[in-house]
């Protein structure tokens, strides 16, 4: 399987997970739990500031798996720019940015 093949299938699994979160049955229960989406961007361009990424977590969880990552930095910053982080607070003494929080603590 060559790379863009493997690609495009990583992107379509990818897609069914995110739908089936969407409109599953099950994440429509009271009873269970649901998930929160963060699009790092979603045309999948030749641009690295809007790939076809996401970042899923748990509802009230900022511990995140990212879907079909790519450049991850440009979507976080992204990401940031569109207030998708305010339950996580960057530390007044860190050396970090907010992207690089997120990195490397909740993903």
């Amino acid at each position: 399987m060559n790379r863009q093949t493997r690609r495009m299938s990583l992107k379509v699994v990818a897609m069914m997970i995110a739908l089936f979160a969407a409109y599953s049955p099950i994440a429509h229960s009271q009873e269970t739990a649901s998930f929160v989406s963060i699009p790092l961007g979603v045309t999948g361009g030749l641009r690295e500031d809007n790939l076809s990424s996401y970042l899923l977590a748990p509802k009230g969880s900022t511990d995140f798996i990212a879907l079909d990552a790519g450049a991850l930095l440009a979507g976080l910053r992204q990401a940031r720019i569109l207030e998708s982080f305010e339950e996580i607070e960057l530390p007044p003494d860190s050396e970090l940015t907010l992207e690089g929080l997120v990195l490397q603590q909740h993903v």
